[in-house]
């Protein structure tokens, strides 16, 4: 019994080792491993974004609530990304000045993501991580777990610090603008050698080996930065939370002096 007792902090530190260990391989080897393997075989495909047929089945959103109640104006729900077994859809809203869309993508999850072209580049903040771009035309950056307000200011807040004028969007032509957006993406990535076309409408790129590496490379820099990126989401919306609760205090009787300070 007390060489058991003596062996049981080392079979311990086993499986921990173990456990640290096999969780290291999943992530740093068997991730990138199958992301470059689906990076090589999938296609890249054009978006045409048909109306959704069943549009009125669609559910409410809070996050399209929220962008309504925020001025946006609804333009509709759209097909997206529909070339697998599971089918996808998009709405869509834009910004009383024209400049931030929204595109709010359902059907696989949910992601949204607000977009703002320049004339160089598409500046997009969204609420989670996709694929990570390889053409130099999109600046993503991710808050993830934010709310729709905070994720709109920090948009804001990119956009203020872009040298550039931002381009407004028409209600009329927005679909237009992002087909022609990933139009000029799949020119780009053949434009580098990084993929080629697929057929002969250039609907539909696939990658090559350099194109998935980058692919593997840029991904797993989303994967290692995402705890950061969720803890400053967290940051801001308690920030934001903070405020509109100071707001709220300071326009009732209560007295002043009674207020503690935010937590840090």
């Amino acid at each position: 019994m007390h060489l058991l007792a003596l062996s049981l902090p080392t079979v311990m530190l086993w499986i921990m080792g173990m456990l640290i260990g096999g969780l290291f391989f999943l992530i740093f080897v068997l991730f990138p491993i199958l992301m470059f393997i689906a990076a090589l075989i999938e296609p890249g495909r054009l978006d045409t974004f048909p109306p959704l047929e069943d549009a009125l089945r669609v559910k409410p959103n809070p996050i399209l609530d929220a962008a309504l109640a925020a001025g946006f104006s609804f333009i509709g729900h759209y097909r997206y990304n529909n070339h697998g077994p599971l089918k996808a859809f998009c709405t869509a809203a834009l910004s009383p000045d024209g400049i931030v869309l929204l595109q709010l993508r359902r059907g696989r999850g949910e992601r949204h993501v607000l977009m703002t072209r320049f004339p160089t580049h598409w500046v997009l903040t969204a609420s989670s991580s996709g694929s990570p771009d390889l053409t130099g035309l999109e600046s993503i950056d991710t808050l993830p777990d934010a709310t729709f307000p905070v994720l709109l200011q920090y948009h804001n807040s990119r956009l203020h610090a872009a040298p550039a004028k931002a381009i407004a969007f028409d209600l009329s032509t927005v679909l237009p603008a992002l087909v022609q957006h990933d139009q000029e993406k799949m020119e780009a990535i053949v434009r580098r050698r990084l993929g080629r076309y697929i057929n002969a409408e250039r609907t539909a790129i696939r990658l090559n080996v350099s194109g998935a590496i980058q692919m593997v490379v840029k991904g797993m820099a989303q994967v290692i930065s995402s705890a950061r990126r969720i803890h400053l989401a967290n940051q801001k919306n308690d920030q934001m939370a903070w405020g509109v609760k100071t707001a709220d205090r300071s326009s009732s009787p209560t007295d002043h002096n009674s207020l503690q300070a935010p937590p840090h």
